[in-house]
């Protein structure tokens, strides 16, 4: 049985909630467990950025960033009590090949810089939050106006199938 490419580890260093983490992960299930607040969705959307800035994804990783944690600035992303390094960092190993991310801050702008070396599978992230209740025209509306939602949402909705009573193909399906 061949194995599917997976997540070996994970390693976030002033990174939001997160001043210095290390994660390693095993091929199938894994399972996050901890208080609210405590940086469990941030280190699944670390781990999405990173796919999506690899795979076929087109933008660059420092709008997937500010997408996904609904920020305008990736600077947010420094851990607040480590502004002063001026520095975050998420890296890890994605099918056994190492890929890193960093956001430097400089003058209050987020610089990032991100090297993989492995094309990845396109990911799909599923929120805690019921979807399906917000799919009617909510592509349209995630990028024509600025809503509570972050990029996992739109993703999500996005590779749904979605068709028409009509049997028309919904614009935003994926083919």
């Amino acid at each position: 049985m061949s194995e599917h490419p997976h997540h070996q580890s994970l390693h976030l260093r002033n990174f939001t909630a997160f001043q210095d983490a290390a994660f390693e992960f095993v091929p199938g299930v894994n399972v996050f467990i901890g208080e609210n607040g405590t940086g469990k969705t941030h280190v699944m959307k670390a781990l999405y950025a990173m796919q999506l800035a690899g795979s076929r994804e087109t933008r660059a990783v420092s709008m997937i960033l500010e997408d996904l944690f609904q920020t305008g600035n990736t600077a947010d992303l420094v851990r607040l009590e480590a502004k002063a390094n001026l520095i975050a960092y998420a890296g890890g190993f994605y099918a056994n090949r190492k890929w890193a991310c960093t956001v430097h801050v400089d003058q209050s702008l987020g610089n990032v810089a991100y090297n993989l070396i492995v094309k990845p599978e396109r990911p799909v992230f599923i929120p805690a939050i019921d979807m399906m209740g917000h799919t009617k025209g909510f592509t349209e509306a995630y990028d024509e106006v600025r809503l509570d939602f972050d990029l996992t949402c739109r993703d999500v909705v996005n590779l749904l199938r979605l068709e028409r009573k009509n049997g028309a193909t919904h614009p935003d399906a994926i083919a």
